[in-house]
């Protein structure tokens, strides 16, 4: 999610695929640039980095790089060239719920894995409003 060429139409398509698909689970990655590949040679081309030159070349200087990018408080390191980031965070959510949906499913056709329960558990805690479906 979030590549440059991201549009709303790719992300429907991909939510309505999912949707159909008879899974207990799935991921949605989020994009993410690393130095040396052609994905972060187009962001810096067409200037797509959310963050400033400074901390674009720290993001990957140090060897914990991978857990700043998993623990960043922006979902989003690039934005798309026809979408703006707060629709990619509503996205975020609407792939959440939609992943929640699904656990609930998994789990009332008897199906309970620690994976499915925790994740169950997580989105409740940051979701405490969302009806319990």
């Amino acid at each position: 999610m979030g590549m440059p060429e991201e549009t709303k139409k790719t992300l429907d398509e991909t939510y309505e695929m999912i949707e159909m698909l008879d899974i207990d689970d799935f991921k949605i990655s989020v994009a993410t640039p690393f130095p040396g590949t052609k994905l972060f040679e187009q962001c810096q081309l067409d200037n797509l980095f959310v963050t400033t030159a400074g901390e674009k070349s720290l993001l990957w200087r140090k060897s914990d790089w991978h857990q700043r990018i998993l623990n960043d408080t922006s979902h989003f390191f690039i934005k798309p060239y026809n979408m703006e980031l707060q629709e990619l965070e509503e996205y975020v959510l609407k792939f959440e719920i939609l992943r929640y949906q699904k656990h609930l499913v998994t789990l009332q056709k008897g199906k309970q894995t620690l994976s499915v329960t925790k994740s169950i558990k997580d989105f409740r805690q940051r979701h405490p409003d969302y009806p319990l479906i």
